[in-house]
């Protein structure tokens, strides 16, 4: 059984990403919104949820822990360099 979660925010580049589901462009505060009931929810099931986040993003930052989570903010300044970030190091099942 799971007793841990690790999840990441929603990069607020995510509005000019490509989508087929012809819903207009994302709309960022709402994708905060539902990341962070997704991480309470984990939270509800009794899971020890810890959020991942590049520094940086103080309004991300803070939105996640209004919503009572803990924040893990890591540097990914390297990553940007090539024009990478966390999605591109997230490991994918």
């Amino acid at each position: 059984m799971f007793t841990h979660a690790i999840i990441k925010t929603p990069c607020e580049n995510m509005i000019h990403g490509l989508t087929t589901a012809g819903l207009g462009q994302p709309d960022y505060e709402l994708a905060l919104e539902q990341h962070d009931q997704y991480g309470s929810a984990l939270k509800e099931c009794g899971l020890e949820v810890r959020v991942l986040l590049a520094k940086g993003f103080p309004k991300a930052s803070q939105a996640i822990k209004n919503a009572g989570l803990p924040v893990v903010e890591l540097d990914v300044s390297e990553f940007r360099k090539l024009d990478g970030g966390l999605s591109c190091l997230s490991l994918r099942f």
